[in-house]
């Protein structure tokens, strides 16, 4: 074998090596943001990401046990008048006082209820209001309108409800 064929393949493995040294010194550093693909360590097990009820009871030595869990339920309760109908002088719609009194006994009866919600309906009769009522009140409609919301935020006070606790509306 002449020295001149081992020359070549000598100079063609270093130009190999230099190439092949060159494309691993661009895989080992990308430019940021560029996609790459990486291996996972051998050494370090794989931790699932996701574990199997069987192997929790067997690896920690736990076990899961369904338990009943007691809920308190509410029963709903619809009662009508419970609020007996409080007879406003006419053209008035500030509660007459003989009323309070009969308020604070409805009331008491309510006060132990849980989630208590009331409706109540206002009225006022079909007189015609007076020129000074008809500019507080606008007619029988406002009359009544502001019935029903004295009667409102007297039991919401002394309830302590919340405000979707009660609602109102008028008739007229």
């Amino acid at each position: 074998m002449s020295a001149r064929p081992v020359m070549a393949r000598r100079w063609l493995a270093c130009l190999l090596l230099a190439a092949a040294g060159a494309h691993a010194q661009s895989a080992v550093s990308p430019p940021p943001g560029s996609p790459v693909e990486r291996a996972l360590a051998t050494e370090q097990p794989v931790s699932l990401w996701s574990r199997d009820p069987e192997r929790v009871r067997t690896d920690a030595g736990d076990r899961l046990e369904p338990q009943r869990v007691l809920s308190e339920s509410f029963e709903t309760v619809k009662l009508r008048n419970v609020i007996p109908p409080i007879h406003f002088e006419s053209g008035v719609a500030k509660i007459p006082p003989d009323s309070v009194e009969t308020l604070r006994k409805a009331l008491e009866a309510l006060r132990e209820r849980q989630n208590v919600r009331l409706h109540l309906v206002g009225h006022a009769d079909s007189q015609p209001l007076s020129p000074t009522l008809a500019r507080a009140f606008g007619d029988n409609a406002g009359l009544s309108r502001e019935r029903a919301g004295e009667v409102a935020e007297f039991l919401k006070r002394a309830l302590g409800l919340a405000p979707e606790g009660i609602a109102y509306e008028w008739a007229g």
